[in-house]
């Protein structure tokens, strides 16, 4: 990717491959399930995504170092070819792309259009005489909007799963029977664990009476004296308790994450009727917690404290 414009057929493929183990965990199964639109689950952590890498920007940016080298006239043989061979004394960015170039070479020079909208960039390079392909990068791979709760999923160290699952319910993306029941896919959109309202994210997680339980005794366990709001408004507290990096942040944040991701197998499994014991349900986020927090040294002597 470092020399060549990659085709965009081979980056589809690539890209269906990832997209099928992200979602379903397994590379052969033809599926079509995907909750959130690739390009955001490319984005950065600031802008809602999980910052995999996007191959078809980062090719673009890695062409961009190539066009880089040629601007300035590197030291090495190949941009002495292509300055002697095709550009013959003209500046890089006034050449006009000819059939007779190679597909490589015209692949270069199409980067000056994604380049153009970042001439600021482009120009600090040229003055620090250094170009950072990272930096390039993120300007291409980047829709300008940023999230209020990226700190929440940035630097957690809960359980990769818990995390996805937390990420999509922060972008509203759980199967929840209210959603499948606007999808047309279910008839009844009840609560499965309270059969008392409708199941939504804001229902299930903060306001079901059995949830309520779990969130109460996690919180008490953590010594945070908090009531949960609703989901616009918890997403905020817990956007603001978590911020730093600090072993309380870090504890509040790993212990929301944990017991999300329990509410929600708990859930499916009452959904799908698994052979699954959930009356210790609290007790297996726990040790998620203490498991998780355990092998960072920094936190462990706060971690025994709590298993006093």
């Amino acid at each position: 990717m470092q020399c060549f414009p990659i085709p965009k057929a081979v980056i589809k493929k690539i890209e269906d491959i990832c997209r099928r183990f992200v979602w379903t965990g397994n590379t052969e199964v033809k599926s079509r399930k995907c909750p959130v639109a690739w390009n955001r689950v490319c984005s950065r952590y600031k802008q809602g995504g999980l910052q995999i890498m996007n191959l078809y920007w980062w090719n673009c940016a890695l062409l961009m170092k190539c066009l880089w080298n040629i601007s300035e006239k590197a030291d090495n043989l190949w941009v002495r070819w292509i300055n002697c061979h095709y550009l013959k004394g003209m500046d890089v960015m006034d050449y006009d792309i000819k059939n007779s170039n190679s597909w490589m070479f015209k692949g270069i020079l199409k980067q000056r259009e994604y380049m153009m909208n970042m001439m600021q960039n482009w120009n600090e390079a040229k003055a620090k005489r250094r170009f950072v392909t990272t930096k390039f990068y993120n300007c291409l791979n980047s829709d300008g909007s940023n999230v209020s709760w990226a700190s929440v999923i940035q630097n957690n160290k809960a359980q990769p799963r818990a995390i996805v699952c937390l990420w999509m319910a922060c972008h509203m993306r759980l199967p929840t029977r209210d959603r499948l029941k606007r999808f047309g896919m279910l008839q009844e959109s009840v609560c499965l664990l309270c059969h008392a309202e409708e199941e939504s994210h804001n229902h299930l997680f903060f306001e079901c009476r059995k949830t309520e339980v779990v969130w109460q005794s996690i919180l008490d366990w953590i010594e945070v004296d908090h009531k949960p709001l609703k989901w616009e408004d918890e997403l905020l507290w817990i956007t603001a308790v978590t911020r730093g990096k600090g072993w309380r942040a870090m504890v509040v944040k790993v212990g929301i994450t944990e017991t999300i991701y329990s509410i929600w197998r708990l859930r499916n499994d009452t959904c799908f009727k698994n052979n699954v014991d959930n009356t210790n349900i609290v007790d297996r986020i726990k040790d998620s917690i203490v498991y998780r927090l355990w092998n960072i040294r920094k936190f462990r002597q706060h971690v025994a404290r709590m298993m006093m």
